[in-house]
């Protein structure tokens, strides 16, 4: 079904990006399923007609879906620029869209997804420099540039996703 197609969409997005810069993943939408929508996110996005009945679901949250769609707009603009995949093996998939200096960092753990911890090696960071680091809610830490170039990127249970983006301080 649609709904069982995350891994498809993050495999189109780690495989297409590189070469196909402007492309589109599908994204079920379920109130609060960050790793679905994160899935799909990539210059493009579709939301099938599902995104209307969801807004009909009694108890769903249109700010939290407004929330996502800021993202994946914020996003949109980041993957015209670099792409990297930074893994894609034992239960995880995570990859790096860049302008500059500055971009986004998204990880997943799949349903299998292994054990509950990784480390990814962002490009282009300077360990010698520190960043911001901004949550999906805004929030905004200071980190060394060594701590981002080994990102250690933690979730407790499967099915579970997460978007940072950084710039420099």
């Amino acid at each position: 079904s649609f709904r069982d197609n995350e891994v498809l969409n993050q495999n189109s997005v780690q495989n297409l990006t590189p070469w196909v810069p402007l492309h589109a993943g599908g994204a079920h939408i379920d109130d609060g399923d960050l790793y679905n929508f994160l899935a799909a996110a990539a210059s493009g996005m579709t939301c099938p007609y599902t995104l209307i009945e969801a807004l009909k679901t009694p108890g769903m949250s249109t700010a939290w879906l407004a929330k996502m769609l800021h993202h994946a707009d914020r996003l949109r603009q980041l993957f015209l620029g670099d792409f990297y995949s930074l893994g894609n093996e034992g239960g995880w998939a995570a990859w790096q869209c860049a302008d500059g200096d500055s971009g986004a960092v998204m990880a997943l753990r799949h349903d299998a997804g292994g054990d509950g911890e990784r480390r990814f090696a962002p490009r282009g960071v300077d360990p010698a420099r520190s960043y911001l680091l901004e949550d999906l809610d805004g929030g905004v830490r200071e980190i060394p540039g060594r701590e981002l170039a080994e990102f250690r990127v933690r979730f407790d249970r499967p099915h579970s996703a997460g978007l940072w983006y950084y710039r420099p301080r």
